[in-house]
């Protein structure tokens, strides 16, 4: 079968989990003998949309990787009120306004439509990854009665996939493939309809990789004697709350606990000796951080899926905790107890 994935970035050194999850499945079918293509950016932060990867086709893994340029970085001064107001704003919005939000959202691609229209014949069917971006919100319109199409919409319950706009998008899949249960409930629930396709899940395979010692990050880092986030340093994903509970327990408690948090390093990082932070590190090293903490920590407000909690599980079994669901004096009596501290709470 020849495919077609759509995804708004793409690549070995991008840390995102919907990317890492396209690429899995996308080398996973090459392996299974199907022909495998992806359009996809030439961006590797999807804070900015900047080009930073260059444009053209080239070959990762037996799959063939197509690059547009991103015509509109995003300026966050110019996202941020429109991205706000999906959040808090009165609804129903307008139809100019959430077009003008997707527009922003991003990333717009050099030649995009084009491409799919001269392309889109060479292909069995298309995978459109990830509701949210450009490069689904565009491609379904441009596709649909030209190419079967597939969604694997990564839903989460976020404010956005609350806008009308997905209505009329979420209408076009021929079928979807769900990553969880709870996602497929998602999608049935918002759109009041039974979703064509079926929960395949992600799969995880068994690291052959060694796991080095933690000490060879940070001296301040002892086996069992920290907790470890991988993830975006994104306050959707949770992390400025975690800190901040992290802290009143650290205040409450004198614990010498450690926070460790892996993924790119913030402008201006927590002054504490208490957190410590990695930046990006190899998958060996990643291993080793999770195999050797006390437990990984998700803290995320929408997750429907967590790749990394995946892999903390997968590992170790390590103990792990989602925020979606829980009051804030649940989720700091889950972290009290988690230290064997559950008498502050009397």
């Amino acid at each position: 079968m020849r495919i077609l994935y759509t995804v708004q970035r793409y690549g070995e050194s991008i840390v995102g989990g919907s990317e890492n999850a396209c690429r899995a499945f996308a080398e996973n079918l090459v392996a299974a003998g199907h022909h495998v293509e992806v359009i996809t950016s030439c961006a590797a932060d999807y804070r900015t949309w900047e080009n930073e990867i260059a444009a053209g086709t080239s070959v990762l893994n037996g799959v063939i990787v197509h690059r547009l340029p991103v015509t509109s970085p995003r300026i966050e001064e110019e996202f941020s009120p429109y991205q706000r107001r999906t959040f808090f704003g009165p609804r129903p919005m307008s139809t100019e306004f959430q077009h003008t939000w997707s527009q922003k959202m991003g990333p717009s691609l050099q030649g995009y439509q084009d491409w799919l229209l001269q392309n889109y014949d060479r292909f069995d069917v298309a995978v459109c990854m990830t509701y949210l971006y450009y490069t689904t919100t565009t491609a379904l319109p441009v596709l649909y009665k030209r190419l079967p199409i597939v969604m694997q919409p990564t839903a989460h319950n976020e404010s956005e996939i609350w806008l009308s706009l997905f209505d009329f998008l979420f209408s076009m899949p021929d079928a979807f493939l769900f990553l969880t249960p709870e996602e497929q409930d998602l999608v049935r629930k918002r759109f009041k309809s039974e979703p064509r396709g079926q929960v395949v899940g992600i799969g995880f395979q068994q690291s052959s990789i060694e796991a080095s010692t933690p000490q060879l990050f940070d001296s301040r880092i002892q086996p069992s004697e920290y907790l470890v986030y991988v993830g975006r340093n994104d306050s959707a994903k949770g992390l400025p709350l975690l800190i901040d509970y992290f802290l009143t327990f650290q205040q409450l408690t004198k614990s010498e606990l450690k926070l460790v948090i892996v993924g790119e390093r913030p402008e201006n990082p927590e002054d504490s000796e208490s957190i410590i932070y990695t930046g990006y590190v190899s998958e060996s090293e990643k291993l080793a951080l999770i195999q050797h903490s006390l437990a990984l920590v998700q803290p995320s407000y929408f997750e429907s899926f967590s790749i990394e909690t995946g892999s903390g599980t997968r590992e170790k079994r390590r103990p792990c905790r989602s925020d979606s669901t829980c009051s804030r004096r649940a989720q700091f009596y889950h972290l009290c107890r988690l230290c064997d501290c559950g008498q502050l709470l009397t």
